[in-house]
C-alpha cells in the first residue's frame, strides 16, 4: 500500500511539473512574441510615416469590407 501512495504521489508530482514547465515557457514564448509584434508594427508606421511604404487604405477598406460580405452569407 506504501508503494502505491509513493507510485501516485510522484506521477502526481511529474505531471504537476511538467504543467508548470510548459506553462512558464508558454509565458515567456508569449511576451517574445509580443515584443515581436511590436516592433514589427513600430517598423511598418515608420516605414509610412518617412512615405517609404505607401498603403492605399481605399483597398484596405475595401478588401475588409468585401470579406464582412462574403462572411455574412
Amino acid at each position: 500500500m506504501k508503494l502505491v501512495i509513493t507510485i501516485i504521489m510522484v506521477v502526481g508530482i511529474s505531471i504537476a511539473s511538467v504543467f508548470v514547465i510548459s506553462e512558464i515557457i508558454w509565458y515567456f514564448a508569449n511576451q517574445e512574441f509580443e515584443k515581436a509584434r511590436e516592433e514589427i508594427v513600430n517598423a511598418i508606421k515608420y516605414l509610412i510615416n518617412e512615405g517609404i511604404l505607401w498603403v492605399d487604405y481605399s483597398l484596405i477598406a475595401n478588401t475588409l469590407k468585401s470579406m464582412t460580405y462574403s462572411e455574412s452569407y
